[in-house]
């Protein structure tokens, strides 16, 4: 048996579309969020009756779940800056790859064009190298993704691929992706109006709360207000992603001091616990 666990936006499902080419018959998916990574993999082995070969993609575990998985036939790639280091890991933060083509290199070296193009639009949309607006493909797969979920979107592009034809939306889909977009830019136009500015780590800093779209959202808050050091997008349930255009802030490091990480550019954390009880307190009080 093979699993793998893979992040829960479009990168991740990137991924586990290319572990579903490579592993047709036997593997099994298990979607997670930088929160829940080393619980959901502990509890997983916590329960394993069987060997297994383990897949992480487009995420990373803590030292004390990868001495944990030292002990099993595990391999892990990600493209994200991390300080946990193992030779069964592999990390490119050059800044051009992402989840879905570190695994696709891996598992299909020989991967049809239709699968190429396929990972090439994932990697566009996840290191933000794609053409902003409606008309982007790379920002439509992104949509259709929201719209129909994780499996959704599996069997959709599994069916295109398995035929080997380059995968398209389907017409229907592409006219729930453009109302989709208009919905979307009525929402981020409310989100910004309630935007609130403070000082974070001595940088100007513009906060939003948005439970979706997450780095979009920021992309519209600095295209309205491109005065702004960092976009703070707060959403449900605790989280904090932080987006920045500045080539001297490293949000990697700003994210790491609250138990986070991400990229130097776009990173996130959680609130602690004791941090979300005073902030309740506040507003209560």
């Amino acid at each position: 048996m093979t699993c793998l666990f893979t992040h829960d936006d479009l990168d991740g499902v990137g991924c586990a579309i290319v572990a579903r080419l490579a592993f047709p018959d036997d593997l099994v998916v298990r979607y997670c969020s930088y929160k829940s990574i080393n619980s959901e993999i502990n509890f997983f082995l916590d329960q394993l009756q069987e060997p297994v070969k383990i897949i992480i993609s487009d995420i990373s575990v803590n030292e004390e779940t990868a001495t944990r998985l030292d002990g099993y036939d595990v391999a892990m790639y990600d493209h994200h800056p991390i300080t946990v280091r193992r030779p069964w890991m592999t990390i490119d933060i050059s800044g051009g790859e992402c989840g879905t083509s570190l695994l696709a290199r891996a598992l299909l070296p020989d991967a049809s064009a239709a699968i190429r193009s396929f990972v090439d639009s994932i990697r566009q949309f996840d290191t933000w190298q794609f053409k902003k607006g409606t008309d982007s493909f790379p920002e439509r797969l992104d949509a259709l993704h929201v719209l129909v979920g994780h499996r959704g979107f599996e069997e959709m592009v599994l069916q295109s691929l398995a035929d080997d034809e380059p995968f398209t939306i389907p017409h229907f889909f592409e006219i729930a992706v453009s109302h989709y977009f208009e919905e979307r830019e009525r929402y981020f136009e409310k989100k910004e109006r309630d935007m609130v500015t403070t000082d974070f780590n001595g940088y100007k800093t513009a906060v939003v709360f948005a439970e979706r779209d997450i780095s979009l959202m920021a992309e519209y808050v600095f295209q309205k207000h491109p005065n702004m050091d960092i976009v703070a997008v707060c959403y449900l349930p605790a989280g904090v992603s932080l987006r920045t255009r500045r080539d001297d802030i490293d949000l990697t490091d700003i994210c790491r001091q609250h138990g986070g990480g991400g990229h130097q550019k776009a990173a996130a954390f959680y609130l602690k616990r004791d941090t979300v009880g005073r902030a309740v307190d506040v507003i209560l009080g």
